[in-house]
Parts: C-alpha cells; sequence; structure tokens
C-alpha cells in the first residue's frame, strides 16, 4: 500500500511540477479558460496515456495564497508572512521584508515569486519588499537543516529516532516543554 501511495505522490508530484503555474490574475485566467482561450496542458504517462490538464494547472496552486478555495479556514501566504513579520522587533521588520525567500517544491511553481511579490506590495503600500528567486530553493529546508545537524552544540535541540521510538509522541513533550 505505501509503494502504490509513494507512486501516486510521485506521478502527482511530476504532474504539479511540470504542469502547474500561478495565476497572477486568478479571476483573469479563470475567464480565460470559461471562454475558451486558455492554454491546456499535455502530460505524458510513462504508460504512453496522455493527460489534458486546463484550469487546474492554475487552480492548484492559488491554494496556497486562498486556502479557502479548498474549503480551508486558514490564512493564505501573503497573510502568513505578514503576520510573522508583524510579531517580530519593529527596528528588524523593514529587513525581514526585503528578505522575504520563499522555500520548499510549491515555491517553483512558475509564477509564484512574482505573484508574491505583486500581492505583498498590494498589501502593504509604502513598504519596500523584495522577494528572492533563490535558485534550488526547494531543497533549502533540508540544507538548513543540514547545517544545524552538523553543528556540536545543537544535538541537545533534537531528538534521535530511538528516543522517540522509546518514547512515542510524548517524547517531543518530555524533551522539549
Amino acid at each position: 500500500m505505501a509503494e502504490i501511495m509513494f507512486e501516486t505522490f510521485t506521478v502527482q508530484s511530476l504532474y504539479m511540477a511540470e504542469m502547474c503555474y500561478v495565476a497572477q490574475d486568478y479571476a483573469a485566467e479563470l475567464e480565460s479558460y470559461a471562454s475558451g482561450d486558455g492554454t491546456r496542458g499535455q502530460y505524458n504517462l510513462s504508460d504512453g496515456e496522455q493527460v489534458s490538464l486546463g484550469e487546474e494547472r492554475f487552480q492548484c496552486p492559488e491554494c496556497i495564497f486562498r486556502p479557502s478555495l479548498e474549503g480551508l479556514n486558514c490564512p493564505g501566504l501573503v497573510e502568513l508572512i505578514c503576520s510573522s513579520i508583524l510579531k517580530c522587533d519593529v527596528d528588524c521588520r523593514p529587513l525581514l521584508y526585503n528578505n522575504i525567500v520563499p522555500s520548499g517544491g510549491s515555491s517553483v511553481f512558475p509564477g509564484l515569486v512574482a505573484r508574491l511579490s505583486n500581492d505583498m506590495k498590494m498589501r502593504l503600500p509604502g513598504v519596500s519588499v523584495q522577494v528572492d528567486d533563490m535558485p534550488s530553493r526547494q531543497f533549502a529546508q533540508w540544507e538548513g537543516a543540514s547545517v544545524l545537524a552538523s553543528i556540536d552544540h545543537m544535538e541537545g535541540f533534537w531528538m534521535t529516532r530511538k528516543d522517540y521510538q522509546d518514547l512515542g509522541a510524548d517524547a517531543v513533550n518530555y524533551k522539549f516543554f
């Protein structure tokens, strides 16, 4: 079962990586497809079958900005970034607004950096905002974690697999709280 789930996840990831993009104007993009002007994407499966994608190409990534489209009651990316920065010291905020670095697999969707930059600037008129388009950003968390893991004096800040196996989920509370 896990193998099937992994294969399904892998195929879905390939679809998304090759076919999806972030619309700069979601409503206009929807209208374009509704009027028949939208460009459909063709994805070739390993068995030779073709899958045709239309609005799904930009509707899936739109949930990053508007989770409510999927019925989720949570803030979108712009709201999360603004909320996080507002929790920081006032003196640090300009530096943080000028150093926004999207990371993770979804950050490589074409158009994400431009859309995030535009949405941040619309939300914060008069504030200098810079969103960086860092290469290999889909691996940034892993690279950062590997750097932390290699620092000797950080050893007490994580738990081992054995700790987790011995204590279960309560290991987190026991060790860190």
